[in-house]
């Protein structure tokens, strides 16, 4: 099905009555000497000189675009990438290798020891609020807050690591980065 073509035209700008003068001498704007046109040229800063009424630049052509005609070469994004790629921006980029390290069952990454100790990941959280029910479901997963700053939205604390994937599932999680601050 084809939709109603949609129209797109540039929107002229207003006439302008140029400043300046069109003589010679100091303070002119001729373009020799001090002049107070502001450019090389003095008078109008768009044409160069001299006393002119600057008419408004031809409007744009009509272009006529049908939306069955948009670039194949754009990404259409479906919702399951959409969802990953907002689950992605929540994690730092070494909690999103950590991540995909342990479903893929490789070996740690050489990082991974600053931040990683028994098991449990030491992280940063950011959250969209730490209201009751945030602050429950945190403690459900088993994340133990170690710093809880009165002002700001921010816990420092530690969570199994294999629990990192659910914690970032939460809505109220905005970002988690691992705290290297400790040791």
């Amino acid at each position: 099905m084809k939709s109603a073509p949609t129209a797109i035209r540039a929107r002229p700008s207003q006439h302008r009555q140029a400043k300046g003068g069109g003589g010679s001498g100091p303070g002119s704007g001729s373009g020799v000497g001090p002049g107070r046109g502001g450019n090389v040229g003095g008078g109008d800063r768009s044409v160069g000189g001299g006393s002119a009424v600057v008419a408004a630049p031809k409007p744009a052509p009509m272009i006529m675009m049908d939306s069955a005609d948009t670039d194949p070469s754009t990404p259409i994004v479906t919702a399951e990438e959409q969802k990953r790629l907002e689950f992605q921006a929540k994690l730092h980029h070494s909690i999103s290798l950590l991540i995909k390290r342990l479903k893929e069952g490789k070996p740690p990454a050489a990082d991974e020891p600053t931040f990683i100790h028994e098991g449990k990941a030491e992280i940063q959280v950011w959250l969209t609020d730490k209201s009751a029910e945030t602050l429950a479901a945190l403690n459900k997963l088993g994340f133990e807050i170690v710093l809880n700053p009165k002002t700001g939205k921010l816990l420092i604390g530690r969570l199994d690591v294999e629990k990192l994937a659910a914690l970032a599932e939460l809505p109220s999680v905005r970002f988690i980065a691992p705290d290297t601050s400790r040791r």
